[in-house]
């Protein structure tokens, strides 16, 4: 993402995400104003109905990523605990799965950029 110039895919991206903290947060105004600026910097844009299909999925995404997250950070919490075993097996399923929904986000990310005419690459490594 051109953090200066960014593209409709990158807009979109981060008001997926900063959509959901004006609701989880809604006291942090800065949300919400930086929500309104991420509305008007995609100005004049059109939308097709393929476009609000990929974002659709890119905010589903992005929550599900949010919410294995979440997850796993409870799990974090537990570290040095000497009374509790951790779940090997399912911390490592959930870090898979976390590092899975980001893929996908990368990906969306791109298709939206190029599908709005963005020379968009891929800023994910892999």
């Amino acid at each position: 993402m051109n953090l200066l110039r960014p593209d409709t895919g990158d807009i979109l991206d981060r008001m997926t995400i900063v959509a959901r903290k004006t609701v989880e947060r809604p006291d942090d105004k800065h949300f919400g104003e930086e929500l309104g600026m991420l509305v008007a910097a995609l100005g004049e844009r059109l939308f097709t109905g393929a476009w609000v299909a990929k974002l659709m999925r890119l905010a589903a995404i992005n929550a599900a990523n949010w919410q294995a997250e979440d997850e796993f950070r409870g799990y974090r919490k537990l570290l040095g605990d000497p009374e509790i075993v951790l779940p090997y097996e399912k911390l490592t399923a959930m870090a898979m799965k976390v590092q899975a929904l980001n893929d996908s986000r990368a990906d969306l990310v791109l298709e939206l950029n190029r599908a709005c005419g963005a020379s968009a690459h891929q800023e994910k490594i892999r």
